[in-house]
């Protein structure tokens, strides 16, 4: 880029010392220029407006060649030092902003002011989409905050126990998964089973108010893919696609805003935290209702991260999910899934 070659040339003013050659044809050419300037009456004029102007002795233009005579060397150099510093200047570029990112490299600061077509300075959009970034790029940033593909994939069972509240109620809550293919879910309060779903990869069943059922082929297809201890492993195979809808602020915190459209076309909005690379909530419907899920308070289990807290909003109700228990790799039985 040119002007960072400029910025060499400038360091190489300040850094490299003349040759004594090269200061005499200077002090000869300016002294040479001076004598010839005198031939034109309008220079005594010039002189005098000088002196005033800028303040300078009154015998400045009397002693010029004097004082042109004794410049050595190492004034030049004392001078370049002082004035030449490309850490001060000031580089005007019009063009595409694309190079900002070069530019900054011969900024002080790492930052670089963008200016509209009427002078004044563009204020970056905290909510803007960064050129390039992708749906690919955002999971991926994901998947590593979370652990990374190698942990993830080691994983063969996962077994979780926690506590919801629905207002003043407590329900416990126990879930399984095996092998990405098993699923089973219990919901019971004091000690009374609530809600159940089973899925051995096969076959499934539900359980609601004491009345049991074989899942039919809807279900079968929704059960498969919540048997996926970690599904942003394997969107694509899953048959998901993905597109970036905007952003938003969520706690404070930045995030990418991901609509995430199934199989059957059913979407919802993952919303993914631009630092952190953490899945902060997700919105869906169901049953013609919104529904927000608020992930917090993620920790880290056998070098997994996994939210201790999911908050779940449907209307004026939250129903917060408190994670008492979470186990990785101990071994879940087969027969809990039938």
């Amino acid at each position: 880029m040119h002007l960072l070659e400029m910025a060499l040339e400038i360091n190489k003013i300040r850094d490299t010392k003349l040759t004594q050659d090269h200061l005499d044809m200077t002090k000869a050419t300016l002294a040479g220029d001076f004598a010839r300037s005198l031939e034109d009456p309008s220079t005594i004029a010039s002189f005098a407006l000088a002196i005033e102007r800028y303040n300078l002795p009154s015998d400045y233009y009397a002693t010029y060649l004097e004082k042109l005579d004794k410049v050595t060397l190492e004034d030049v150099q004392a001078m370049a030092k002082k004035y030449v510093d490309p850490n001060n200047a000031v580089y005007l570029v019009v063009g595409d902003k694309k190079y900002k990112d070069c530019l900054a490299k011969l900024s002080t600061t790492g930052e670089v002011e963008e200016y509209d077509y009427k002078g004044d300075i563009v204020k970056e959009d905290p909510n803007a989409i960064p050129e390039g970034l992708t749906c690919s790029s955002i999971i991926e940033n994901y998947i590593t905050a979370i652990g990374g593909r190698d942990n993830w994939s080691g994983i063969k069972d996962l077994a979780i126990k926690g506590v919801m509240k629905m207002g003043p109620m407590s329900i416990n809550v126990e879930q399984a998964y095996k092998n990405n293919e098993k699923f089973c879910l219990k919901m019971m309060m004091n000690g009374q089973i609530m809600q159940a779903i089973t899925y051995n990869g096969t076959s499934g069943k539900v359980v609601a108010m004491g009345q049991e059922k074989e899942a039919g082929e809807a279900e079968l297809a929704k059960f498969k893919l919540q048997a996926q201890m970690c599904p942003e492993l394997n969107m694509k195979e899953l048959g998901y696609k993905m597109n970036i809808v905007g952003a938003e602020v969520i706690d404070g915190q930045k995030t990418y805003k991901v609509e995430v459209i199934d199989a059957d076309g059913v979407s919802r909005f993952d919303f993914f935290a631009a630092d952190s690379g953490l899945k902060l909530k997700t919105i869906m419907q169901q049953n013609g209702m919104s529904v927000v899920m608020l992930y917090k308070e993620y920790k880290e289990v056998e070098g997994v991260k996994y939210p201790y807290l999911t908050v779940t909003k449907m209307g004026p109700q939250e129903m917060p999910l408190t994670i008492t228990e979470l186990s990785v790799n101990k071994g879940v039985e087969d027969s809990i899934f039938n």
